[in-house]
């Protein structure tokens, strides 16, 4: 790349739109090549994705992406490391960094935990979702899905349904998409919508049938983790009127792929009569795709941290 590919990926501001072009054309390519035999690194590199907050796809993808490019990925558990004593995650850190990993994906529920790293941290870190935050390798995996649907996004438009207020995934979308030029809406009750995302090309919407006028359709589940029980209640009232049912969408013309990071909450966002139907047009219900995408995006962005040295 021209420019140095980040030590830190923490949001999607710490990439340029070379950085981003790049990483979706190194993602294709390994989609293209899928089955290739794998090339393992000699002498080894390592690669641990420390978790503190539950996760099934970015987890296993980022471990399932190490194998295939022959980064050693190394089990991490830290329920028993010493983080569980007190131990800081910086310290954590600087141990494993003593130890030969040299990437660490980290999730945690705090906002911007890297802010508390020093200077001195030699190990590269990519952020696997922070708090309320951001969640960077999700955004650029649902460009590379969106991508797969039309050869040019510019100008495009696309509704982000849902807790858009609690939703990591929407903050680093928004952000990403703004870049490449898509017009977007963010739709659902004012309550669960963060208004400091509305700008120049990001208007809200309360009215589903409003937001459902889009190119691309992008739904997101309740937050409950994030929320009180009492909040959590209201708020999946509130979302009662912005499910997604297959009835729904075989009343629209258009038909828009629909996407969603997952885990949905089904009978909620989403319907499990749309989820699981076989659509025979290219596009339709892209959820799928995009967790068979999460391999060869995040493939590609541990392999441009390598290649940084």
């Amino acid at each position: 790349m021209a420019n140095p590919f980040p030590r830190m990926l923490t949001k999607i501001d710490d990439l340029s739109i070379v950085h981003i072009e790049e990483l979706c054309r190194t993602a294709f390519e390994f989609k293209q090549n899928a089955g290739a035999p794998i090339q393992f690194l000699n002498p080894p590199r390592f690669m641990t994705c420390l978790f503190l907050e539950n996760s099934t796809r970015t987890k296993l993808s980022f471990e399932r992406a190490a194998h295939s490019i022959g980064l050693t990925p190394i089990q991490f558990n830290p329920s028993t490391s010493s983080l569980n004593k007190g131990e800081e995650l910086e310290e954590t850190l600087f141990t494993l960094s003593q130890q030969g990993i040299e990437i660490c994906i980290i999730r945690s529920s705090e906002n911007e935990y890297w802010k508390h790293f020093s200077k001195d941290l030699k190990i590269k870190v990519i952020n696997g979702g922070d708090g309320t935050n951001e969640h960077p390798s999700q955004a650029l995996l649902d460009l590379m899905t969106l991508m797969e649907c039309t050869e040019n996004l510019e100008g495009k438009s696309l509704t982000i349904f849902g807790d858009s207020a609690h939703s990591r995934v929407a903050h680093s979308l928004v952000k990403l998409l703004r870049m490449i030029g898509l017009q977007i809406k963010l739709c659902g009750p004012l309550e669960l919508v963060d208004m400091e995302l509305i700008s120049d090309n990001v208007i809200h919407t309360d009215n589903f049938d409003e937001g459902l006028e889009s190119d691309f359709l992008y739904f997101l589940r309740v937050q409950g983790e994030r929320l009180s029980v009492d909040q959590a209640e209201q708020s999946f009232q509130m979302m009662n009127n912005y499910g997604l049912s297959l009835e729904r969408y075989e009343k629209l013309f258009h038909r828009p792929p629909v996407l969603h990071p997952g885990p949905v909450n089904l009978g909620v966002e989403i319907h499990k009569d749309f989820l699981r139907k076989k659509f025979k047009h290219p596009a339709g219900q892209m959820i799928h795709r995009q967790v068979e995408n999460s391999i060869y995006m995040r493939m590609a962005i541990l392999s441009a941290m390598l290649h940084r040295g």
